[in-house]
């Protein structure tokens, strides 16, 4: 039922709150999601810097992966990317590892702290956002340069339906759009002086 917070309550920020005030839970899962992505990217990241081979050996991937990838988009890696591929290599590595760190790491902050002072959540929300813009461009132009649809029907009966990359997109787009709704509500004044209303 509401109840007002006063004293350390005042001015902080409860994420699992925000995202459903009647089912916290909700929150918490959405969090592990979270960590879930944030663990692919890191993994793919990691892999990439391991092995070792990603910059110099993106142009000959690029190359037979655009023979399917639409047409528009074949240009644009044949006078944009694959001229520069290297270089672009390093920063996909770079751009991976940066969103997996920073989707975990703001994950576990709520999840370690979920009540949290307003500054803070406003930054992890806005952290999430950018990690994820990120996320999602990576994931469009990976579904681009395959050439892959987004239809409820697969190409053969032994294909899984939507890809990886293709169902990040969703992911992401909804992380994108909590985080945003997050940030909001940890910007709004504070009800009152020196308190603020929860539930509990």
């Amino acid at each position: 039922m509401p109840a007002a917070a006063r004293g350390h309550g005042a001015g902080r920020s409860d994420y699992a709150r925000i995202v459903r005030p009647d089912a916290p839970a909700l929150g918490v899962g959405f969090l592990l999601v979270q960590i879930v992505v944030g663990y692919e990217w890191l993994s793919s990241g990691m892999t990439k810097l391991v092995h070792g081979d990603f910059p110099r050996g993106l142009a000959d991937d690029l190359h037979e992966r655009s023979k399917d990838s639409y047409v528009w988009y074949r240009h644009f890696l044949e006078s944009v990317v694959i001229p520069h591929a290297s270089a672009w290599g390093y920063l996909i590595e770079i751009t991976e590892l940066a969103i997996g760190a920073i989707l975990i790491v703001s994950a576990v902050v709520w999840l370690g702290r979920p009540r949290i002072s307003r500054r803070v959540g406003a930054w992890l929300a806005a952290l999430t956002v950018v990690a994820s813009l990120g996320g999602l461009m990576l994931a469009l132009n990976l579904t681009f340069a395959n050439g892959y649809g987004v239809g409820p029907i697969g190409p053969d009966s032994f294909d899984e339906g939507i890809t990886l990359d293709v169902l990040l997109i969703g992911i992401q787009t909804i992380l994108i759009a909590v985080s945003l709704w997050t940030f909001a509500e940890s910007r709004r004044p504070v009800v009152g002086a020196g308190r603020t209303l929860t539930t509990v």
